[in-house]
């Protein structure tokens, strides 16, 4: 089979099938749709470092396109969708249709001698609100492979790719995710000898020369100067990886008032997925390729780094924010009153001091003493709460007491896969 980059400038295209809404039941889920109707904008978070790095080893500008398979029946629906067009029974006999369609494809591309390389991109189905039909996902995967078998070679990233860099699924991930698709494309191509004399380790050179942990580009977003965003209502990503879109989560930050209800959802979401990137286990077994393994690890380490520069960047922006609302230390005081309680399972510890300003002061913690909630009864009237929410003695959260919400940490100590979406 021809190489498909031997014809100086021959453009390398990308063909897009939408994702089988069938593999999660009967219900098409709030977080699936969300997505998909910002499906574009996830989207061009891998497509252009793969073109980036083809255009790089292919040293001739060659063109990169993307064509995208639409499964779209909206037409059909001019005043909405039907209720049932989701519904598992009625979309599988257009899932057939579906495999017909990609298996003409496939076999044209064949018969005109063109190469291609079929990939199924993983779905982290352990982030999904519903549980998945076990056997509909292998039945697919089977399904694909048999269409597939015509290719020049197919590779199924369902079982082993780390999926833990994904949002939704590999067309909708986050910025290392991204990088990591892309790469592993460009791994696919020199395996198959299309991509000339150039070295793994050269491709390994270019994949971590080409974004550090914190680079320059992340520093010059997370500046500390935030305009509150012009639509905080809109789309939000939580991936504050990306160095435009951790701005604009900032940004979003910035349009609401410290101890309003919206702020703290969103600081309560970024929380989340700082914690999840700063602190957790990637679920990584790695495989035969060295190369591969050494770029995953490089990103794992380039997430952490980032990951822990926004939230310095959260903790410097939110105390500027708090500034007048301070909470002063015991001094060493002793407790007026000391109480235990149990709050989802977990024993807290609950003490009142008397200050010599006149103020009341109460301190949440847990047994072994970690303070995560500080609250202030004024004598001026000011009754607030802090709260722990980063669980780096930042205490950048404010609320009402009736308001106050115990730090995700406390309650959940092991972080959560869903929190990295």
């Amino acid at each position: 089979m021809r190489d498909p980059f031997s014809t100086p400038g021959s453009p390398a295209g990308f063909w897009l099938r939408n994702y089988d809404i069938g593999l999660y039941g009967t219900v098409l889920t709030q977080r699936i749709s969300h997505l998909y109707r910002n499906r574009n904008a996830l989207r061009n978070l891998w497509e252009q470092p793969l073109a980036a790095a083809l255009r790089t080893v292919s040293t001739d500008n060659r063109p990169v396109f993307f064509v995208e398979m639409e499964q779209d029946e909206r037409w059909r629906f001019p005043d909405g969708y039907d209720n049932n067009l989701f519904q598992w029974n009625l979309y599988a006999s257009g899932r057939r249709g579906h495999m017909k369609d990609m298996e003409s494809l496939l076999n044209t591309y064949a018969v005109q001698d063109i190469p291609l390389i079929a990939l199924n991109l993983p779905i982290d189905f352990g982030k999904s609100v519903y549980t998945q039909d076990t056997d509909d996902v292998n039945l697919f995967r089977q399904q694909l492979k048999s269409v597939a078998s015509r290719s020049t070679a197919f590779v199924d990233y369902q079982a082993d790719f780390p999926v833990a860099f994904s949002t939704y699924d590999a067309l909708h991930p986050t910025w290392h995710g991204a990088r990591l698709h892309a790469f592993s494309m460009v791994l696919q191509l020199k395996e198959h000898g299309w991509l000339g004399d150039i070295s793994e380790e050269q491709l390994l050179d270019m994949f971590r020369s080409s974004d550090q942990g914190v680079s320059q580009a992340y520093l010059d977003a997370i500046d500390g100067n935030y305009p509150p965003h012009p639509n905080p209502f809109g789309f939000r990503r939580y991936d504050p990886s990306e160095p435009a879109n951790a701005r604009e989560l900032m940004q979003q930050l910035a349009a609401f008032s410290p101890g309003t209800a919206n702020h703290n959802y969103i600081l309560g979401r970024l929380a989340r997925v700082i914690r999840f990137w700063t602190e957790s286990e990637f679920r990584y077994a790695g495989n035969d390729s060295a190369t591969w393994n050494l770029a995953v690890v490089t990103e794992m380490d380039n997430a952490r780094q980032r990951m822990a520069h926004f939230r310095q960047a959260v903790t410097e922006f939110e105390l500027q924010l708090l500034a007048a609302l301070e909470i002063p230390e015991t001094g060493g005081l002793e407790p007026d009153a000391q109480e235990e309680m149990t709050v989802q399972g977990k024993t807290i510890v609950r003490r009142v001091f008397s200050l010599p300003t006149g103020d009341t002061m109460v301190t949440l913690s847990l047994p072994d003493g970690r303070i995560f909630g500080k609250g202030i009864n004024g004598a001026d009237g000011r009754v607030f709460y802090r709260a722990d929410i980063l669980g780096n003695d930042s205490f950048i959260q404010v609320s009402s007491p009736e308001e106050f919400s115990i730090p995700e940490w406390v309650i959940n100590p092991e972080p959560n896969s869903r929190w990295g979406i």
